[in-house]
């Protein structure tokens, strides 16, 4: 029972406790850690820090203003995503993202919607910066496909498989992770990613020519496809 989890430390306090298991009633899809580091509740504001922190995580770039500008910016990473996109072979010849001034209009309801999201105690954003709501451009991913007569053909993100916006987030904290380092989890690693790209993803790991920083990757998998010599080596498998 997800409401009893923190009643065995008697550390915490009753009004603590009550508060804590009150919230997991109403809300299924927060997790009792993140609820007592916001509660500073040591030491456990301590071990959030380190999963918040020392840990890499993936984000979903199609919803994310701020990742969608500074790949506009960045045209050097969009090439090597798009190297990356084209040795997976899934279709794709390129990607580029698209930059337009959002009308007047659109960006002054943006503003207000959010004004009063920010209202709303139970979503505690009060103190959260704007982050891309009233901004003067917005962008759209597109995605090149090469058609008859070698002619490419622009698909926008929702056209996509879910699977390949899956692995353009991997892809934008991979091309520093293998020059930096860092350490990634991820479970069922299979699940929303085509077979080829799980592939490709893992092998790039093993890679020293790509992985240069020593990135290390940590994965849960059905595919036993995957526990093949070309791809994993026996003493990776556990």
């Amino acid at each position: 029972n997800r409401t009893d989890i923190h009643l065995k430390d008697d550390k915490l306090s009753k009004f603590v406790k009550l508060e804590l298991g009150d919230t997991l009633k109403r809300k299924k899809d927060v997790l009792v850690l993140e609820l007592l580091a916001i509660k500073e509740c040591q030491p456990y504001v301590d071990l959030y820090d380190i999963f918040q922190n020392s840990f890499t995580h993936f984000e979903s770039v199609d919803k994310n203003t701020k990742l969608k500008e500074m790949l506009y910016a960045d045209r050097k990473m969009c090439e090597k995503i798009s190297q990356w996109l084209r040795s997976a072979d899934i279709g794709i010849s390129h990607f580029e993202v698209e930059r337009r001034i959002v009308p007047d209009e659109k960006r002054k309801l943006q503003k207000e919607i959010f004004d009063k999201l920010k209202t709303i105690p139970e979503l505690n954003i009060s103190n959260e910066p704007d982050d891309g709501y009233g901004e003067q451009y917005e962008y759209d991913l597109k995605f090149y496909h090469r058609g008859e007569n070698n002619q490419e053909y622009p698909f926008g993100v929702y056209v996509e498989s879910r699977g390949t916006v899956v692995f353009l987030g991997m892809l934008v904290k991979l091309c520093s992770a293998f020059v930096d380092g860092g350490l990634f989890f991820m479970d069922e690693i299979d699940c929303s990613l085509h077979p080829l790209l799980v592939k490709v993803l893992i092998q790039a790991f093993n890679n020293p020519k790509i992985n240069k920083g020593g990135a290390q990757l940590i994965c849960t998998t059905h595919d036993i496809n995957l526990l093949k010599k070309d791809v994993l080596r026996r003493d990776e498998i556990w």
